[in-house]
């Protein structure tokens, strides 16, 4: 079963890793509308990570939004998701995890 995470405005995946324990590690770039809005990372399941750009949300392509770093279990379960940056475009271009789940 899939599910459609992100938001009406530009959202990009990027780079995945796994770790030892079979969890994914996927980050990328999202903003939310001009109204801040928050987008649901888990929209499906129980737990629900609701997390709101703190760029201005509705510049445009590389105009505003975060950087964002989500994990999901073995099972393809959602586990937690964060956000990182300030009013400008922020990303991830690349990160690292070790075989006990510590990402970097």
């Amino acid at each position: 079963m899939g599910c459609l995470v992100g938001s009406a405005n530009y959202d990009v995946g990027g780079p995945m890793a796994a770790d030892g324990l079979g969890g994914v590690y996927v980050t990328g770039y999202f903003q939310t509308n001009a109204n801040n809005a928050p987008v649901d990372f888990n929209p499906p399941g129980p737990l629900h990570s609701n997390l709101t750009c703190r760029g201005d949300g509705g510049a445009g392509p590389w105009g505003g939004g975060d950087a964002f770093l989500c994990r999901y279990g073995s099972t393809g379960d959602f586990q937690w998701a964060e956000a990182w940056g300030g009013t400008d475009a922020d990303s991830i271009t690349c990160g690292v995890v070790d075989p006990s789940g510590t990402s970097t």
